[in-house]
């Protein structure tokens, strides 16, 4: 089923491409994708998928005290009617912890991939494509973590302390993930995108992120994320290969919780200024998909 959802999308861009027309990534793949998937297991209409993401997107920039645009805001003034009316809250839930992230995920790390340099793709050529998505899924939770703060609260009975500082018992504490993410005690050269960090078979691979939390506060969504975006990736990657982005600067969207991509618009590239693929790891999935498309 996943399968499905991300060939449609894929289609579309490499249509889109090949008219010479730019695409956004994050309108027209990374948020697709997972709406879609989500709607589907739940048995919602999927013809309402994109509906129901820039409602999610909408209530998320309210939540946070930021101002969405007019054509969002005119749209927030009746979501909590609208959306209680569609789905009650057992379906609310899961659709937007399921969505939100797993789209930024995806955008993330198709993104980290367009601007990284050759000492990040330096072992794509000595693993299988399947484990160079993987690692790229790995290392884009750790430096593009979808969700960058949290809160806990101790459960001690006597006062914590932690780097010096005390915490009373049953205190809440700001966890801020993605600076756990960047300490280079844990992380070497926690600054740089390096997929290779993350692969089994090339030396110690780096320690687990807190992406997904950890222990009793695992998220319960961590195996479909991990599969929707890897499968989106494998897909998705080889055709990016022969694109060039439009924007100089990704928009990120304003938010301190959530790490995600406003929009990313590419293009593809002009005959003559496209390039050999840098890396083997790409290469692979080029192939890869060729083949799937000629045995359709």
């Amino acid at each position: 089923m996943i399968e499905n959802v991300v060939q449609v999308q894929t289609d579309y861009v490499q249509s889109e491409l090949e008219a010479g027309r730019p695409v956004d990534l994050v309108e027209h793949f990374a948020r697709v994708v997972p709406i879609v998937v989500s709607c589907r297991l739940l048995g919602i209409d999927a013809n309402d998928a994109v509906q129901l993401s820039r409602w999610l997107s909408a209530t998320q920039l309210g939540a946070a005290g930021l101002r969405p645009s007019d054509e969002d805001l005119e749209e927030l003034a009746g979501i909590g009617e609208a959306i209680t009316l569609y789905l009650d809250e057992q379906f609310t839930k899961p659709i937007g912890a399921g969505f939100e992230t797993t789209s930024n995920l995806i955008a993330s790390a198709a993104h980290l991939v367009m601007n990284a340099g050759e000492e990040a793709l330096l072992h794509s050529s000595e693993v299988s494509a399947i484990d160079w998505v993987d690692a790229v899924v790995e290392e884009t939770l750790r430096l593009e973590s979808p969700v960058q703060t949290t809160v806990r609260n101790s459960a001690s009975v006597a006062a914590l302390d932690i780097g010096g500082q005390a915490v009373p018992s049953g205190a809440s504490v700001l966890v801020m993930i993605g600076a756990a993410h960047r300490d280079p005690k844990m992380f070497p050269q926690p600054q740089k995108f390096l997929p290779a960090r993350c692969l089994k078979s090339v030396g110690t691979p780096s320690p687990p992120t807190l992406a997904f939390g950890s222990r009793i506060h695992h998220c319960l969504g961590i195996h479909l994320a991990r599969l929707q975006a890897r499968i989106a990736l494998r897909e998705l990657l080889p055709l990016l290969e022969g694109a060039g982005q439009i924007q100089k600067a990704p928009q990120w969207r304003p938010l301190v919780n959530i790490r995600g991509l406003e929009r990313r618009d590419v293009v593809a590239r002009l005959p003559e200024a496209s390039v050999v693929s840098r890396t083997k790891g790409v290469d692979k999935l080029r192939k890869a998909r060729a083949r799937k498309v000629r045995n359709v």
